[in-house]
């Protein structure tokens, strides 16, 4: 039997936006945000601070930095493993933990 974080912890249910999903990087249809109860999934509030905490301390898109493989760009976060996907000068992709990073100014 499958344990739904709806059916056995959450108990109070605040609306989910399109904003969450794009922060949790899922797609924005209403289908694809059903969880396994048929209900919009509650688990993206439950999970939003959690994503938004460790956005906080990752560079934007676009941000120009230095790795150990050489300077690039970031042009992905991979939130929950706390990694960057880093597009280098020579158009090399690569991902870097963030102590694994300089910032470029």
């Amino acid at each position: 039997k499958t344990e739904l974080c709806c059916t056995q912890f959450i108990r109070d249910f605040s609306p989910i936006t399109t904003r969450m999903a794009k922060i949790q990087k899922l797609p924005v249809h209403q289908e694809k945000l059903l969880g396994l109860c048929g209900q919009l999934k509650c688990c993206l509030k439950y999970e939003l601070e959690t994503y938004e905490e460790i956005l906080k301390e990752m560079p934007d898109y676009g941000t120009r930095i230095s790795t150990k493989f050489g300077r690039g760009i970031i042009y992905d976060h991979f939130i929950l493993r706390r990694c960057f996907g880093v597009e280098l000068e020579d158009t090399k992709r690569v991902e870097c933990r963030l102590d694994e990073i300089s910032v470029l100014r």
